[in-house]
């Protein structure tokens, strides 16, 4: 008992022990709090992109080179051999092109001289079918959700029909095409507007080529939360992409839904469709999204692990404080130690308490950054927007990142691990001073002036 209450007393008496606590608190709370939020970017990364492409994707097999077999095999052959695969749940077809957007019905300017600006005039054009969509993608989601900016489509059912066509349109049946909501935003469309695209066609080996255009009614938007997507995509009919682009190909790319969408599961259903389009011999190209989105994932991941371990010595030279307090701590303390020594205690009764020092200092401050860290966490958006309306600073900025909100990913276990990991490596810091203090000869310490 008396080694708690000696322990208390001598860091109750030093400020230095609180400056040291307060130290393990703030690198702990800022250990949890980014690691949070980076944990949370990996997590709305993949959930954003694996929403915004397919489980897995079959693209036109190429030799590398000349880059001359650019078609798929017809889709219903592919649908018919990959229905024998188990795990896979639907196959659903797009023709994805890219292509220069034009706003209304006046004369361009220069897009193409503009420099730097001439990339925010670019747009990819995704034609699909919502009836095959609906069931194996999430396209009927991304219609169904609207931002700030959105204008929902007059039917999910039904997306690409307006039902209040403008007068001036009315007699040029012109197809319908959906942007995303940051597209709708940009560019200042609203449902009813009409932009014209233009693209080229699918070979250029012509001495003169000759751009397509085509114009589009403007139905509503189609919000992904992929904020990068949302500012680069348009959605059309599949039957209207392919008019527009005058190609014979039915489709560029086709989207698998798996049962299991990630990890080893993901991995062996590709694998068995690999095998068996092989086996009825359909050449063509088959990544996850994973595989295909394994650059901008990886960068993600390591960036999360950088400042991991960045953070981690924070925490650690946070600890070294504690090494560094009780070793001030010993110096003064000699004569007591002394008069300890002299009163009965033993050198393991001496080690207990300042090992208890530094238990308690490392406890309570590890416990306040964790409690803090989670706080933190859980209300950082609210923290982020106080900040933002009080100084007029943005520190999270969604024109930047893929999201509009800051994404938290909290796990109780690696709380638990910031804990108990700070607790273990400051009580190895006070092991030394400790230490030192339970060596100590009883009648040098009572001489010790």
């Amino acid at each position: 008992m008396y080694r708690l209450f000696l322990a208390l007393r001598y860091l109750w008496a030093r400020p230095i022990s609180w400056v040291s606590m307060v130290g393990i608190w703030l690198s702990v709370m800022a250990f949890i709090t980014t690691i949070s939020i980076m944990s949370g970017f990996l997590k709305e990364t993949r959930r954003i992109i694996r929403g915004t492409t397919a489980d897995i994707v079959l693209t036109p097999h190429h030799d590398g080179v000349s880059r001359t077999k650019l078609s798929l095999p017809p889709f219903r052959e592919i649908e018919g051999a990959l229905k024998q695969v188990p795990g896979v749940k639907g196959v659903v077809p797009r023709l994805v092109r890219p292509a220069l957007i034009r706003v209304g019905d006046h004369v361009a300017p220069q897009i193409l001289g503009m420099g730097q600006f001439a990339e925010n005039q670019y747009v990819t054009v995704i034609g699909l079918d919502p009836a095959l969509e609906r069931g194996v993608t999430d396209f009927d989601e991304y219609l169904a959700t609207q931002g700030e900016y959105g204008q929902a489509v007059d039917s999910v059912t039904e997306p690409f029909k307006l039902n209040k066509v403008p007068a001036k349109y009315i007699n040029d049946d012109l197809p319908v095409a959906l942007p995303g909501e940051g597209a709708m935003h940009f560019f200042g469309l609203k449902k009813g507007d009409v932009v014209t695209l233009v693209t080229l066609p699918d070979t250029l080996d012509q001495d003169s080529v000759k751009p397509l255009t085509q114009r589009f009614l403007i139905g509503g938007s189609v919000r992904t939360g992929h904020y990068q997507f949302d500012m680069r995509s348009l959605y059309v009919p599949i039957d209207a992409a392919r008019k527009f682009a005058e190609t014979t190909n039915e489709a560029t790319e086709l989207c698998v839904t798996s049962a299991v969408s990630d990890g080893n599961g993901l991995d062996t259903t590709a694998n068995a469709v690999r095998a068996k389009l092989a086996d009825v011999g359909l050449s063509v190209f088959t990544e996850t999204w994973v595989e295909r989105n394994r650059n901008l994932l990886s960068a993600v991941e390591n960036e999360r692990s950088i400042l991991g371990f960045i953070l981690f010595f924070f925490v650690a030279v946070m600890s070294f404080n504690v090494f560094a307090t009780l070793t001030i701590l010993v110096s003064d303390k000699t004569k007591d130690i002394g008069i300890i020594n002299t009163l009965g205690a033993t050198p393991g009764g001496v080690l207990g308490i300042f090992l208890g020092g530094g238990l308690l200092m490392s406890t309570v401050a590890a416990a306040l950054g964790a409690a803090s860290g989670v706080l933190l966490s859980l209300n950082i958006n609210h923290v982020n927007d106080g900040i933002e309306k009080a100084f007029g600073v943005r520190i999270f900025r969604a024109d930047v990142y893929t999201f509009d909100r800051i994404p938290i990913e909290l796990t109780p276990q690696f709380v638990a691990v910031a804990f108990f990991g700070t607790v273990v490596f400051a009580l190895l810091c006070a092991l030394l001073p400790a230490a030192r203090a339970a060596r100590m000869d009883p009648v040098q310490a009572l001489r010790h002036e």
